[in-house]
Parts: C-alpha cells; sequence; structure tokens
C-alpha cells in the first residue's frame, strides 16, 4: 500500500467541472424528484428508481475511487470508517441472503439498506468540489423544500382533504397515509412524507444558523438569519416533533456557543432575542401559537403506545443476538419494530456495523476534539520557544477556528441526531445532502489542520 500524505486544502479548490455539475445535479434531484413528478409529471416510480440507482452509482465510483487514491492523515480514521462500514455491509448482504434461504423468508427492506453503506464514499469526491458549489446544492435543496411544505400547506387551506389525497397519490401512488393533529393536515412536501421533509430542513436550518452566526455583520446576515425563521416556520408546520425537537436543542446550543466567544456576542444575541420579542409582542399572539401545533404530539396523554411496545424487557432479551450480530430485519427481531431509529438500526445491523455508522455520523465531534488536542500542543510548542509575544494573537486565531469549525459541524450532528425517531436520514431524500454537509465540514477541518502546521512550520 502507498503511504498517505498531507495534500494542501488548495488541492482540494478545483475549477467547477461537467462531472462536477453532473453529480450535483444527481444530488439535487434525488432530494426534490417530487418536484418533477408532481409538477412535470414524470413516472413516481421510475422516476424513484432512476434516482436510486444514480446515487448508488456514484456511491460505488466514489468508493472506487477511494479505495485507488491516496488520503491526507488527518482523515485515514474516517477513510477506514467508511471501507470498514462497506465491509460489514458485504457480510450483513450474504449473511441476510443466507438466512432468507435457509428459512424460506425474504427481506424486502433489503435494497433499502445500501443507502447505510454506499453513500459515504461520495464525501471523498465532494472533497475537490468547489466550495461555493457545495453550499449552492444545500440553498437549492433548502428553498426547494420550504417551497414544497407551503406549497402543499396551501393546497391543504383551499382544497382539504380530497387536495391532499390526490397530491400524495401522485408523490406515492402506491401507499397512501396522512397525518394530522386535530384539524390540521400535516404538509409533506415534495418527498411526499412529512418525517422525510422534515429531516431536510432541521440539517438546512441549523446549516442557515451557523452561517448566520459566523458573518460579519451586514444585509446577508439578516437574510440568513430570516432563512432560519423561515425554514423553522416550515419544520413546525410538516408536524414533526422529535425534529422540532431535534432543531430547537441544536439551536439553543449554538447559540450557547456562540455566546460563550465573548461580551459583544452576547449583546448581538440580547439585541437579537429582543427584536425576536418586538416581533412576535406585534402579531396576534393566539393564531401565532397555532403554529405550535406539532408539539401537541409530546403530549404524554396522546403518544402512540406502540412507539415503545418493542422497547419492553422482553422484547430486548429476544433481540440480544442481532444486536450482536445483526440481520434484524430477517430475524424479524422486536426491536426492529421501534421508532427509536438508533434502537431499529442497532437490531438490524449488529453492533459492529451501528458502531461504525455511529462514528461517520458523529465524526465532527471527533475531529473537533482532535483539533482542540493539536491547538493545545501547538500553543505549548510556541510557548516553549520563548514566542509569548505571538500566543495572544495565535491563541485568537485558533478560537475563531474553533468556533468556525462548531458551527460547520452543528448541522451533521443535529442529522445523526434525528435517528431518534425514524431513520429518515438514510432515506434516498437526505443521505446526499448529509453527505455533502459532511464535506463541509471535513473541508474546514483540513483547512484549520493546515493553519496550525504553518503556523508550527513559520516558528520552528
Amino acid at each position: 500500500m502507498g503511504q498517505f500524505f498531507f495534500i494542501p486544502v488548495s488541492k482540494f479548490q478545483m475549477k467547477t467541472r461537467f462531472a462536477h455539475i453532473l453529480c450535483s445535479f444527481i444530488l439535487i434531484f434525488a432530494s426534490i424528484r417530487g418536484v418533477f413528478i408532481y409538477h412535470l409529471g414524470f413516472p413516481s416510480n421510475i422516476t424513484y428508481t432512476i434516482s436510486s440507482l444514480m446515487v448508488l452509482g456514484l456511491g460505488l465510483f466514489s468508493l472506487l475511487s477511494l479505495l485507488s487514491s491516496r488520503l491526507d492523515v488527518p482523515l485515514v480514521l474516517f477513510k477506514n470508517a467508511v471501507i470498514l462500514n462497506v465491509i460489514l455491509f458485504v457480510y450483513l448482504i450474504f449473511g441476510t441472503l443466507l438466512i432468507a434461504v435457509g428459512a424460506g423468508v425474504s427481506d424486502s427492506s433489503l435494497l433499502s439498506l445500501f443507502y447505510f453503506f454506499l453513500v459515504f464514499p461520495t464525501v471523498f469526491v465532494f472533497l475537490r468540489f468547489d466550495d461555493k458549489l457545495l453550499t449552492r446544492i444545500v440553498y437549492i435543496i433548502t428553498f426547494i423544500t420550504v417551497i414544497g411544505v407551503y406549497y402543499f400547506f396551501n393546497l391543504g387551506i383551499s382544497g382539504g382533504f380530497d387536495a391532499i389525497e390526490a397530491a400524495h397519490s401522485t408523490l406515492r401512488p402506491d401507499y397512501f397515509t396522512y397525518s394530522r393533529i386535530g384539524l390540521n393536515l400535516l404538509p409533506f412536501g415534495y418527498t411526499g412524507s412529512h418525517h422525510d421533509t422534515a429531516n431536510i430542513l432541521v440539517m438546512c436550518g441549523i446549516f442557515f444558523l451557523g452561517k448566520f452566526f459566523l458573518c460579519s455583520f451586514g444585509i446577508k446576515k439578516f437574510l440568513l438569519l430570516a432563512c432560519y425563521f423561515l425554514i423553522l416556520s416550515a419544520l413546525l408546520l410538516t408536524g414533526s416533533a422529535a425534529n422540532t425537537l431535534v432543531l430547537l436543542f441544536t439551536s439553543t446550543l449554538s447559540v450557547f456557543f456562540y455566546i460563550q466567544r465573548s461580551l459583544t456576542a452576547m449583546l448581538i444575541s440580547l439585541v437579537f432575542f429582543s427584536f425576536i420579542g418586538i416581533i412576535i409582542a406585534g402579531m396576534d399572539f393566539n393564531k401565532s401559537l397555532n403554529l405550535f401545533y406539532v408539539l401537541q404530539k409530546l403530549n404524554p396523554n396522546t403518544i402512540p403506545d406502540e412507539i415503545f411496545a418493542s422497547l419492553d424487557f422482553d422484547s430486548i432479551l429476544n433481540s440480544f443476538v442481532t444486536v450482536l450480530l445483526g440481520f434484524g430485519g430477517v430475524l424479524e427481531s422486536p426491536l426492529i419494530n421501534s421508532e427509536v431509529g438508533f434502537v431499529n438500526m442497532l437490531s438490524r445491523f449488529g453492533l459492529f456495523s451501528f458502531a461504525a455508522l455511529m462514528f461517520i455520523g458523529f465524526s465532527p465531534i471527533y475531529y473537533l476534539i482532535v483539533f482542540n488536542i493539536t491547538s493545545r500542543r501547538c500553543i505549548k510548542f510556541l510557548k516553549l520557544k520563548s514566542l509569548k509575544g505571538l500566543v495572544g494573537d495565535f491563541e485568537q486565531r485558533l478560537r475563531d477556528q474553533k468556533f468556525r469549525l462548531l458551527m460547520i459541524a452543528m448541522p451533521i450532528i443535529t442529522g445523526t441526531l434525528t435517528l431518534i425517531h425514524y431513520g429518515s436520514l438514510f432515506r434516498i431524500t437526505s443521505i446526499g445532502l448529509f453527505c455533502v454537509l459532511l464535506t463541509i465540514f471535513l473541508k474546514g477541518y483540513l483547512r484549520a489542520q493546515q493553519f496550525i502546521k504553518s503556523e508550527s512550520l513559520l516558528h520552528s
């Protein structure tokens, strides 16, 4: 095997080529394919199949490229986790097929497993995309998703249940279901599922909030804030309580980290919340509260019993083997019926595959810790070199780097946390967006590492 070497970040700043545009179209098409079905009359089954095959084909191409290429040292562990994830996928596929043949049963969800394992290698292809192109992918998916929510919301108001049923039958003709709270029909957006649409909005909402905190003063900062609240309102309309809770939780964390930076940041936050309070005070409060009907789902008296039905002691005991080895789907493990995505995945894939997936999903936390350790070592090195005059300025720039990394890490962490309910993150509509957001973080991490390395070499 060839030795790994550090590739300067500038090497990842390639000009946008046709192949980059094509890959971008594949990701965008997979996330907003409902637009082509509903407004342009594309056949739904063929469109879903083609979009799935394109994403999986991109994943396989990326995997082959990854196996034959060298990579800079800071991402070696992430690369190994992605490759291990693919190896475990082969184990699960062949094991599932053998069990299915031996038991005379079939696992209808076998095809859906591909997204859990074969898409993550695309991150290493996206690393060579221009930053602006990656950001535009997020922008396009965000705004078309928001438009879809409001479109179907207005459709429900004007046409009622019949209009919603007809729209849903166009997007998902083989499976009709709708969600409602009281008299409120929940708009499902172009994905045809309010959970899947909410999953996209959660990641994009935190992405815009982070850009708001990172942006300097100016009209752009207020536009980013307006986008965040627009996304938040669309998320509330979808009625996905779990996704809403995740967004509120990670938004609070982001605000907390922002306030910690300095007294100025604290004052800006106070002005920000005062501004929001003034807006709320000028609104019809009773009508404003109607937007929060989603929180009715959190009433303990209205939570369906089946959500926790598979989490009793007997179910956990009967699923012990599948928790260790996987194959929960074909062995009909009770835990795969859980609506908690983490539990469902643990039983379906087994402990080792679950650990690999969780490392990939929460990898920004690991790299934030690594960067923090590296930063401390570099500061200690400067102090030992009797360069105390440079330490103060260097520490400030490191704090800025850490905060930037933290903000661009939050959308990935947020997306992984949405697995507390269902598994929309691993649907084709969300997984491409997740990989783009993960790429944006990893590129930022490489720049931060190169910054430390250049400072160390400069003063060595």
